[in-house]
């Protein structure tokens, strides 16, 4: 009787034992022996997209004259350039963009792939506004200061005797001298000095200082 409950005792004790885990799928990394870096999942198609967790990383490193190289979000393997053979990781993917990239030749032999859904990256700022005008008379106005970046300016034209003409780092932009009406540019201004004026007036004119 005392075997029997000591048997039972030591079964139910098993039961509470949890399994041991499946092993995590692996993905195949290849580099060589062309200019060719891949990498693959456990089905043998391009990883481009997987869901976090922990992952084997079976690398074939065939070139003594590329590497394979793992980073990303708490991820940062390598192989060398001047060995070859075989590696093997065991990596957590966290959410986020991982790249694969050869070290020796990063611009040519690269990839890339997301894990679970990274955040967007914010959406580009709006272009800040300058307003500027000529005329009626002879008048030019137009703002003295403005910050670097993508801007919009918009110019009222309101005389057939004078243009606005903008000149300065990268920026060559006028209107006709004959021309009445509304125009808008989009520019990238940079720091430094731009003038502004009119071509048929040369005492109308004024500067903008961009910073």
């Amino acid at each position: 009787m005392i075997v029997r409950i000591g048997i039972f005792l030591l079964a139910a004790a098993a039961a509470l034992v949890p399994a041991a885990g499946a092993d995590p799928p692996t993905l195949q990394g290849n580099v060589g022996p062309a200019f060719v870096i891949t990498l693959n999942d456990p089905s043998g198609n391009p990883v481009t997209h997987l869901d976090p967790g922990t992952y084997a990383v079976h690398v074939s490193d065939q070139s003594d004259i590329h590497n394979f190289h793992l980073a990303g979000p708490g991820v940062n393997q390598a192989t060398t350039v001047e060995g070859t053979g075989t590696s093997d990781w065991l990596v957590t993917l966290s959410v986020g963009t991982y790249t694969f990239v050869c070290d020796a030749h990063p611009t040519t032999m690269k990839g890339s792939f997301t894990v679970g859904t990274p955040t967007p990256p914010p959406p580009p700022a709006a272009p800040q506004a300058l307003k500027g005008r000529v005329g009626p008379g002879l008048k030019i106005a137009f703002p003295h200061s403005a910050t670097a970046g993508r801007t919009k300016i918009t110019i009222r034209d309101l005389t057939a005797k004078d243009n606005f003409h903008l000149v300065g780092p990268g920026v060559n932009k006028r209107t006709g001298i004959a021309f009445k009406g509304t125009a808008t540019w989009t520019v990238t201004l940079r720091a430094g000095k731009y003038a502004f004026r009119s071509d048929a007036h040369k005492a109308l004119r004024g500067t903008l200082t961009v910073s």
